[in-house]
């Protein structure tokens, strides 16, 4: 996070139109019950970061569950230079991912209408703003914002979905996009497999009217509940989070445990309550062995829900689902899909990467956290049998298809070669450094890789310099070799 220094801030304020110079708004204290005691001064720490308010109001019935309300976005340009506009993304717009029918309106930039361009795919809007936006200036942007999810529809992995009565609104609201220093605003629409969002942390503050007889489960804390007539209204505050998930639906039962300061709560279907007590266990275990390894979680509640999505699991900040299909005791496959999501709480959620052109930074690391999970548990035997796992899946695919390296971006994969070579082989790379660096002095590496970008969004190459810096040799050989470029 870059921070502009005193002299730049002065004179800033002296050239900046009176509209452009409002001050960062103050961080509620209410953000403060989401995070652990330790992580309370990031708030403060950490300023300038969107700040997403919205108040909803969800309704279903047998045809469509709608998410209809207002939102404002308040930004700080921290880019580094001027700004002509800023893009937003509607992700659920993205017909083949998620297939939801979302639309804005009587959008306004400090309180003057704008009309906002929107592109051929419905997912990325410019709003050009009235005046360029300054280094260090704060602008606000309020909307009318509804979307519609047909009942019945399936998309990739049923993220965005209304199936059975339960409603799952994934990568739902509007999420400004990511500006790229060189670049500009990241745009990627073409999205095929993987996950599709790309997005920089920032504050939520959420108030959703939903049906009585929904159970409403959000990322971040539920602060307030006010029951009404046929409804509750709930307000959810998730702070330094990359965005905002939302589940529903009229059967949810949770049951609640802890780790640490982390209350840790799981939320099943109705008839599951047995096995919920073991995907408890099993999500204490992995915070515990994942704070150890990479440092501590900054949250004060992690959520695990089971859900109808297509996948093994999704991880969102701060809630991870698990399919109902692998929702049973006679695989292995509900613990360690369970892990592997946990793990994205670090890498996705508290470190950021591009999932979309650099999808093997997160997934490498979350599968190979599996790995270290079993160590914590079971020792070195336990390790190596999560690694010899992951060889007989990928050496198969390897020996049919050729080698190929695991730093594509997600759409150079066939669907089997994306989870054989960016999750699996990715998983042995990791080892593979492990192995060459010891362990101990790669797990430092990835602890002060960890710190070092917390709430950012890492490179390749971020990556590899935090390895090299740990080791004290360069590693070009074998990122060229396994991932495809280097430093």
């Amino acid at each position: 996070m870059s921070k502009h220094v005193l002299h730049l801030a002065l004179l800033l304020a002296l050239l900046l139109p009176a509209w452009a110079s409002a001050q960062t708004p103050p961080i509620d204290d209410d953000f403060a019950a989401a995070l652990r005691p330790a992580f309370q001064a990031d708030l403060a720490a950490y300023p300038d970061l969107p700040r997403y308010t919205g108040t909803f109001r969800l309704t279903v019935d047998p045809q469509q569950a709608a998410l209809e309300g207002a939102m404002r976005l308040e930004y700080t340009n921290i880019t580094g230079e001027p700004l002509d506009r800023l893009v937003l993304r509607l992700y659920a717009n993205l017909e083949q991912t998620f297939g939801g029918q979302a639309s804005l309106e009587n959008l306004r930039v400090d309180d003057l209408p704008v009309p906002p361009t929107i592109d051929a795919t419905r997912s990325v809007v410019d709003v050009i703003l009235p005046e360029p936006l300054a280094v260090g200036a704060t602008t606000r942007i309020d909307f009318d914002y509804r979307l519609m999810v047909l009942a019945g529809r399936q998309r990739l992995y049923n993220q965005l979905s209304y199936l059975e009565e339960e409603i799952a609104l994934a990568n739902a609201l509007p999420l400004l996009a990511v500006y790229e220093p060189g670049r500009g605003w990241w745009r990627e629409a073409g999205h095929v497999q993987g996950d599709a969002v790309f997005s920089a942390t920032a504050h939520f503050d959420i108030t959703l009217t939903a049906p009585a007889d929904l159970r409403v489960i959000t990322s971040g804390t539920v602060i307030k509940v006010q029951p009404g007539e046929g409804v509750n209204t709930l307000r959810a505050v998730a702070p330094l989070m990359r965005d905002f998930a939302i589940m529903a639906g009229p059967d949810y039962q949770t049951v609640t445990g802890n780790q640490g300061e982390v209350t840790i709560d799981i939320h099943y279907m109705t008839g599951d309550a047995a096995l919920a007590q073991q995907v408890l266990a099993i999500t204490q275990a992995a915070v515990a062995a994942f704070e150890a390894a990479y440092g501590p979680y900054p949250h004060s509640e992690l959520d695990v829900v089971e859900t109808l999505t297509s996948a093994g699991g999704i991880e969102y900040p701060g809630l991870i689902v698990v399919a109902r299909d692998f929702w049973n005791a006679t695989t292995p496959f509900l613990e360690i899909i369970t892990v592997h999501e946990v793990a994205h709480q670090w890498w996705y959620s508290l470190v950021g990467n591009d999932q979309v052109i650099f999808p093997w930074i997160d997934e490498a690391l979350a599968d190979y956290s599996v790995a270290l999970y079993f160590l914590s548990l079971n020792g070195e035997t336990g390790y190596n049998e999560v690694l010899q796992f992951y060889r007989q899946q990928y050496q198969p695919f390897e020996q049919n298809f050729g080698a190929r390296p695991i730093g594509e971006p997600a759409s150079a994969y066939t669907l089997e070669g994306y989870a054989a070579i960016v999750y699996r082989k990715g998983a042995i790379f990791m080892d593979t450094l492990a192995q060459t660096l010891g362990r101990d002095t790669f797990l430092a590496a990835l602890r002060n890789f960890a710190e070092q970008n917390r709430y950012g969004i890492a490179t390749p190459f971020d990556l590899q310099s935090a390895l090299e810096g740990a080791a004290g040799q360069e590693l070009d050989p074998l990122f060229l070799e396994w991932v495809g470029y280097s430093n």
